[in-house]
């Protein structure tokens, strides 16, 4: 199901999107409860959230729902199912919700939507941030601010005095709004009508969430932490110290050489199989890196927002590929033969010059995140948020391939491996196995106790499953598994690499972890990526 899930019951209706931009689905996985009502004014701007602090964000929000929304439970929307949710904001009569194809709106508590884009430069559809006030809604895109006046049925620009139109957050405080950009935090006193900048005395610019509480402004930058003005924004205070981001979405390993992506940093890359570490990040903007990719020589990043980089000098420099690409949040990069092909939020993407030139390859392939990609020749293999698609013609054409697979609620099919004749898929309900090309799929779970799997890789001692679970081997083609998890101090796991005989975890929160004898034991390794 994609869209929206509504709260009912002990609590004011509200909402909250499976997966906020940044993973947040992942970061709210690891408790048992699930938020009923998190709010900012009325302004659901996710974005504020800061992935380094989620755990004792999580921490509090479990204390709040066993205290008083204990009763809450969630019931899906009907729709809008275009992917992901960026944002949310509601005045209580009317909920809008910020996507990469535009703004929807509900009047009825999310039983129907409709499109709201009347106004928007068919240039720019990603609405990343929005606000409610008395005056209006606001929302954040890629060419500046837009307000309607009428509910959302039209919109007009408000981007007098802004020098940076990259939006990422809006925040309402009364009359007062604010707005974070790639070029600092801006505030406007008229409703939108004028803007001046605030961002005296912030290191960072890149600003990705922005929130008031009194007399106080917050604002979170990408990669510098958070920081506080008391004063309008006259001066600003950093007030993130201590808290270093080792939320790893992204490793790749090639000849002793590794390399990491995360949130809100960039890429890493360590040239003593994990001991030391460096940033090499020259060239990039504000990255997070979802996935990366070796190919031809050169070194491929897709980014959370950002599309696709590439370094052909082993990352120490790097320029944007994206000539083609309409979506620009990428899932995976998987290279073959000549060509690369990009899974993105909505749909695949192939290149055969390098990333120069993007072509979008989606004839059958229906609408919907595409997460992992495998290929064997002609045959291309896609995992989406609505299963398995497969094509015989390199991508040209596409049916789905899903006799046998179980879907769950907020599925996705995470990694696929091909191995010989025989085809894996981790999956949000666990390992799958087929034997026939993907025609049909048997269920290849015995021993895996969390059924949350990220990632599937394979070295001479057998196949290798990493999730929320921690890590499962497997040696006997999957028929079994057994968990090698002794060392991890962290299961939940997002991505797994190897290097001949090593093996490498990257965890939520808690760095690299390092193993040399398959996973059986000894200790982890000694050091972390430690993205801040």
């Amino acid at each position: 199901m994609q869209g929206l899930r509504r709260v009912e019951g002990d609590v004011t209706t509200t909402y909250l999107d499976r997966f906020a931009s940044v993973y947040l689905e992942e970061l709210l996985a690891l408790t048992t409860v699930i938020p009923g009502d998190v709010r900012l004014k009325k302004n659901y701007d996710l974005s504020f959230i800061n992935p380094q602090s989620m755990k004792r964000f999580v921490l509090l929000v479990w204390v709040t729902s066993v205290l008083g929304l204990t009763n809450a439970q969630w019931q899906p929307t009907n729709g809008p199912n275009v992917g992901n949710i960026l944002c949310i904001a509601s005045d209580g009569a009317t909920t809008f919700v910020g996507t990469p194809v535009g703004v929807f709106r509900s009047a009825d508590n999310g039983a129907n939507w409709s499109l709201a884009n009347n106004g928007f430069s068919p240039n720019y559809s990603f609405a990343g941030a929005l606000a409610i006030n008395a005056a209006g809604v606001f929302a954040g895109l890629g060419d500046g601010v837009y307000r309607s006046t009428n509910n959302g049925a039209s919109w007009s620009l408000s981007n007098t005095g802004l020098t940076n139109l990259s939006i990422w957050s809006l925040f309402a405080s009364g009359a007062d709004l604010y707005v974070g950009t790639n070029g600092g935090v801006f505030r406007s006193t008229d409703n939108g009508s004028n803007w001046v900048s605030i961002s005296t005395g912030l290191p960072a610019l890149d600003i990705r969430g922005v929130a008031v509480n009194g007399s106080s402004i917050f604002v979170r930058t990408s990669a510098s932490g958070v920081f506080r003005s008391t004063n309008g924004g006259a001066s600003w205070t950093y007030l993130d110290s201590g808290l270093p981001n080792t939320f790893l979405l992204a490793l790749i390993a090639d000849s002793g050489v590794l390399y990491a992506g995360g949130l809100y940093g960039g890429v890493r890359r360590s040239v003593d199989n994990g001991d030391n570490w460096v940033d090499v990040n020259s060239g990039m903007v504000n990255a997070s890196a979802l996935s990366l990719c070796i190919h031809d020589g050169s070194l491929y990043a897709g980014t959370l927002a950002e599309g696709i980089y590439r370094s052909d000098d082993n990352g120490d420099n790097w320029s944007t590929v994206n000539s083609g690409l309409v979506i620009t949040g990428i899932n995976t990069i998987v290279g073959s033969g000549s060509s690369l092909f990009a899974g993105t939020w909505c749909g695949m993407y192939r290149t055969g010059d390098g990333g120069s030139n993007w072509v979008g390859v989606n004839n059958g392939l229906s609408h919907g995140s595409v997460y992992s990609i495998a290929t064997k020749g002609d045959e291309v293999f896609a995992g989406c948020t609505c299963g398995v698609f497969r094509s015989s013609d390199f991508g040209n054409n596409w049916s789905p391939a899903n006799n046998g697979l179980v879907v769950v609620e907020n599925y996705r099919v995470s990694s696929i491996l091909i191995d010989g004749e025989d085809v894996f898929i981790g999956s949000s309900a666990g390992v799958f196995k087929s034997i026939d090309n993907g025609n049909s799929w048997n269920e290849s779970n015995t021993g895996i106790t969390n059924l949350t799997i990220r990632q599937i890789v394979k070295t001479g001692a057998g196949l290798f499953a990493g999730g929320f679970g921690g890590v499962y081997r497997s040696t006997n083609g999957g028929s079994s598994w057994t968990a090698v998890n002794n060392g991890l101090n962290n299961l939940p796991l997002e991505a797994l690499a190897t290097d001949g005989a090593t093996l490498y975890a990257g965890t939520f929160g808690d760095g690299v972890y390092r193993s040399t004898n398959d996973g059986i034991v000894g200790p982890p390794s000694t050091m972390e990526i430690r993205f801040s």
